[in-house]
């Protein structure tokens, strides 16, 4: 029955488009308005099929999880009703891969939606996100500092090229349990990748959602902010991260370094040099009080969290553009070069191609280079330093 409906409306929607607003025309009552309304919007997103399974208009139990998979699965079968039922729906999130997949192989012939990440999905679609959360995080090593493993998972997610789908499928770029099957992916989607990580790591994040002005067009976007707090890097503090603005781009960079100018082409020209598709940093850890400065074109901002839709005022009312300075950094230079040298190496490049990756972050996110001699004793000053330690350990 599931697809029985999903055929239905999916071709009501196509030929007709929203038909709660053409109440007289299809004979609809209040009742019908409203969950119509519900599912043009789910249409829209293309997450249609998962609320007519969710939402009660086949035969369906709702039950909340909380917290033992065996009283879950217990209490669903103690319905009398439960030979009858097409779905499932639990209606908060799941989040061992071991429960999942209990839940699942307990009721095989049944469809089962579940809220994931405040998202709505078959339970399939979940499984794979959990998993590929944690292979990405499996990447971000408990060894290293946060701000390391927030660098890294930033790495991960700008790896994806920026692609959207059509308006019927609108969640398929931003949904994670969509994006595990897909090669969408916009900004809400790069967001709620690296958010998901980086709360799972155990740290502060909310999402900022904000309209932008390009042109004479205003967008919609989203960044993150974290709270930052590094005793090796000497941070403590709320910073702004911008994946889609720093993600890899299809189209190839290439740049020439003559005496003290840098040029920067997306042609491949004589003497030219490809770089690295992960060396854009330009958005990346911009503290509260420059925010205006990085993101001038920015305005209507608002923070939240997947627990706390208000996010956390003192953070908010910091980056509506109150208390902005027009320069600075968290990070000196130095710091800098050592975040990316151990990243670099924790990510598996080859030691000896990091300096010369360095250097294009340099050049392509602040337009400024860092002498390869430079980098080479900076590293080399890093590693010593290293080296110290792990004597005095």
């Amino acid at each position: 029955m599931i697809d029985k409906k999903y055929n239905e409306y999916f071709s009501l929607f196509e030929q007709y488009g929203d038909i709660s607003l053409q109440k007289e025309r299809f004979g609809l009552n209040d009742n019908q308005v409203s969950i119509i309304s519900l599912l043009y919007i789910a249409y829209k997103n293309g997450i249609l099929k998962q609320t007519i399974a969710s939402y009660g208009i086949v035969p369906r139990i709702k039950e909340y999880f909380t917290g033992n998979i065996d009283e879950l699965i217990n209490r669903i079968n103690s319905n009398s009703n439960l030979s009858s039922i097409e779905c499932i729906f639990i209606p908060n999130e799941i989040s061992r891969i071991e429960d999942l997949e209990k839940l699942r192989n307990t009721y095989s012939d049944k469809e089962i939606v579940v809220k994931w990440n405040n998202e709505i999905a078959f339970i399939d679609d979940a499984i794979s996100a959990v998993y590929m959360i944690n292979y990405f995080k499996s990447i971000m090593s408990d060894e290293l500092s946060p701000l390391e493993r927030i660098t890294i998972a930033y790495d991960i997610v700008k790896s994806h090229y920026y692609k959207e789908k059509n308006i019927k499928n609108t969640m398929s770029s931003r949904y994670i349990t969509n994006m595990v099957n897909n090669d969408y992916i916009v900004c809400s989607g790069y967001v709620n990748i690296f958010n998901r990580l980086i709360e799972e790591a155990g740290m502060e994040v909310y999402k900022l959602s904000l309209s932008m002005k390009i042109g004479d067009s205003i967008i919609g976007h989203v960044r993150s902010v974290v709270h930052v707090v590094d005793d090796k890097y000497g941070l403590n503090c709320y910073c702004v991260f911008d994946p889609t603005f720093d993600s890899a781009d299809k189209n190839k960079y290439y740049y020439i370094v003559e005496d003290d100018s840098i040029s920067i082409s997306e042609k491949k020209e004589e003497g030219y040099q490809e770089t690295d598709s992960l060396c854009l940093y330009k958005h990346f850890l911009v503290p509260l009080y420059l925010y205006e400065v990085k993101f001038p074109n920015s305005f209507d901002e608002k923070l939240s969290s997947r627990r706390n839709k208000n996010g956390n005022k003192e953070v908010a009312n910091a980056v509506l553009h109150n208390k902005q300075l027009k320069e600075g950094s968290p990070l000196p230079i130095m710091k800098f070069v050592e975040l990316l040298y151990n990243v670099k190496l924790a990510e598996g490049y080859k030691e000896e191609d990091i300096p010369i990756l360095i250097n294009q972050s340099f050049i392509m996110s602040n337009n400024k280079r860092y002498t390869n001699s430079s980098l080479i004793e900076a590293i080399s000053e890093i590693k010593s330093k290293k080296d110290n330690m792990l004597i005095s350990d």
